[in-house]
């Protein structure tokens, strides 16, 4: 267990003055209850860092008072203290809570906020006693980080609390998503039995709803499910949820690399195989379907094309070379599609290659934010879509033209439905190399009409976003030709199974 910095044993109070009562219950919990004037009230006297809760006594006269300092609770909770509102009334109650709600942003910090009328010593005094505050903040932690890496002081003190048992960090950037920060963190602890200098962490800095989100899907659909070794393990006492942002700490890969290193050097056929076959086996067994669902694909995987949100950019593109489709009438295409029989299990809902680490003959997945209920086509799809249309670093020197005769014959529909073997003149091995393997351990498992509808969904995904920002007019281009062939295997996909009821 990660040690504390101070111990956490105080419950302030402030408003109407606290029962003797309540004094004796909180101290025979070990509390100790300490009184805060709300007279020239400041933030500073508040010492959030030795205290585990916060009550705000709005019982009159002192309504007025209290919810003047309510902003302090937005601080309380960032601190990890429970914060109990003690209410007259109903009506003081509605009063409250509207003025306090308007001041704390929406998110999982308010379940920490409880409002209760008629609430007994021992009950509160209970409440304070079973909260677990987490660490204190560490204002001495001393932060090392490249000049490029910008931490904003909300993200500086959840570091300062997720490593107060530290004297310094040293952070790295790592790729993240889109509004994540992740940063691989060097640690040198400042009382450790074990040494100083302990395997090296990664933390993630998000949004607090995103955090919870990604930290429940560690706990759901990895803990029980994939090999410890095959993903990183969270650290929970530095795992934190503030009002509007939250950190989640686990250990990192270590001597691993990126999936997509191995992809771009051409070596990543046992890799791929292992991802699908071997860690996310528990996800992509038989025997891991929840149940079968009945009816279209594409409406379970409604969030990953949305048609409203194609972008205008790349329709003209499209148009630019004779190909018109409108967004609207090509999700009415897959909602037209028969309905189909498929298994329903979990999918990671972000699988591309720098979601992979390497080690050995493993595959380690990461980033489990994102993990949802769905078909399991929907993962290999994702993966063999990003690792066709994404920019590769500039070392890499890419002929477009190429890059395009490429991608038109992976992704055309027959091309789809049966992997060729042999390779054309003037392809791109390492791409073909692995997009077809993915493709082929997941024609293993998926029908190859299921597998081209979703295959479909993703190549029209990439035109609901801006191009890279680093080689725009490149980018641009890729997702214009992901549009136009991801609405062409579609069409494919139209005239095959029409073929099939002309001959019923």
């Amino acid at each position: 267990m990660m040690s504390h910095q101070y111990e956490r044993a105080k419950v302030l109070w402030l408003g109407a003055a606290p029962q003797l009562a309540h004094q004796a219950e909180h101290a025979h919990r070990g509390l100790a209850l300490r009184e805060v004037e709300l007279e020239n009230f400041q933030h500073e006297v508040l010492d959030l860092a030795h205290s585990r809760g916060l009550v705000l006594c709005a019982m009159p006269p002192k309504v007025s008072a209290v919810t003047a300092v309510l902003d302090c609770v937005v601080h309380a909770l960032n601190h990890g203290l429970y914060v109990v509102v003690m209410l007259a009334d109903s009506l003081a109650h509605g009063f409250v809570q509207e003025k306090l709600e308007k001041l704390l942003p929406k998110g999982p910090a308010r379940d920490r906020v409880h409002y209760r009328i008629g609430a007994t010593p021992p009950e509160v005094a209970e409440i304070f006693a079973r909260h677990d505050p987490g660490p204190a903040v560490n204002r001495e932690l001393h932060i090392h980080k490249p000049d490029e890496l910008l931490l904003a002081e909300a993200q500086k003190f959840l570091l300062q609390r997720a490593f107060a048992d530290c004297d310094s960090v040293t952070l790295s950037p790592l790729t993240g998503g889109r509004s994540a920060m992740t940063v691989l963190v060097q640690a040198t602890l400042s009382n450790s039995m074990a040494g100083p200098h302990p395997l090296p962490f990664f933390a993630k800095l998000d949004r607090a709803v995103h955090i919870v989100t990604e930290r429940e899907c560690y706990e759901r659909y990895a803990d029980s499910h994939i090999a410890w070794h095959l993903r990183p393990n969270l650290q929970p006492r530095r795992c934190i949820v503030g009002t509007d942002l939250g950190i989640l700490v686990g250990s990192f890969v270590t001597r691993s690399e990126s999936l997509w290193a191995l992809i771009l050097e051409g070596r990543a056929g046992r890799a791929i195989t292992n991802l699908f076959e071997e860690t996310l086996a528990g996800w992509r067994a038989p025997a891991a379907a929840l149940q079968s669902e009945v009816g279209s694909i594409a409406p379970a995987l409604s969030k990953v094309f949305v048609y409203r949100n194609v972008r205008k950019r790349y329709l003209q593109a499209a148009a630019g070379l004779g190909f018109v489709r409108e967004p609207q009438a090509v999700w009415e295409s897959f909602l037209n599609l028969p309905t189909r029989i498929w298994p329903k299990a979990p999918v990671h809902g972000d699988m591309h290659a720098d979601n992979a680490r390497v080690r050995g003959e493993d595959t380690i997945i990461i980033d489990l934010a994102r993990v949802v209920l769905g078909p399991p086509s929907a993962d290999p799809a994702c993966m063999e879509v990003w690792i066709a249309f994404q920019m590769p670093p500039s070392q890499y020197d890419i002929d477009e033209g190429r890059w395009l005769a490429t991608v038109k014959d992976l992704f055309a529909v027959r091309h789809v439905l049966a992997p060729p073997v042999a390779q054309p003149d003037g392809s791109l091995p390492w791409l073909r190399d692995a997009v077809l393997q993915t493709r082929r351990v997941a024609m293993a498992s998926s029908p190859g009409v299921d597998y081209a509808i979703t295959l479909a969904l993703y190549l029209l995904r990439r035109a609901m976003f801006e191009p890279d920002a680093d080689v725009p007019q490149a980018d641009s281009a890729r997702r214009t030709w992901a549009w136009i062939l991801g609405c062409q295997l579609l069409e494919g996909v139209q005239t095959l199974c029409l073929e099939y009821r002309e001959a019923a």
